[in-house]
């Protein structure tokens, strides 16, 4: 299985496994959510905060170079026609890191 295909797995259920976490949380709590931090992987997390009327606060837990690598998955895709035998030697040879 190649990454893509366990992501595309993982994320139809990831939305409403979060929405469900939110409903027990406060419903075993007996405590309004008032704020909901979140990874900003989980970007669907923005339209649950709106949503439900309370500030979205995303964090980036990855390093830097994870985080530039998604900043520019387009251009990375568009130079190497989404093939990435070479990355890191393309990535070098277009100074982008």
């Amino acid at each position: 299985m190649i990454p893509l295909d366990a992501i595309n797995l993982y994320l139809p259920g990831a939305e409403e496994e979060l929405r469900r976490a939110v409903r027990v949380a406060e419903k075993d709590t007996g405590l309004k959510i008032t704020c909901l931090v979140v990874h900003a992987f989980f970007w669907f997390a923005a339209d649950m905060a709106e949503e439900m009327n309370i500030p979205w606060v995303a964090y980036w837990s990855a390093g830097t170079c994870s985080l530039a690598a998604h900043f520019y998955t387009d251009l990375i895709r568009q130079k190497t026609g989404m093939s990435f035998p070479n990355i890191k030697v393309f990535i070098e040879q277009q100074h982008l890191i």
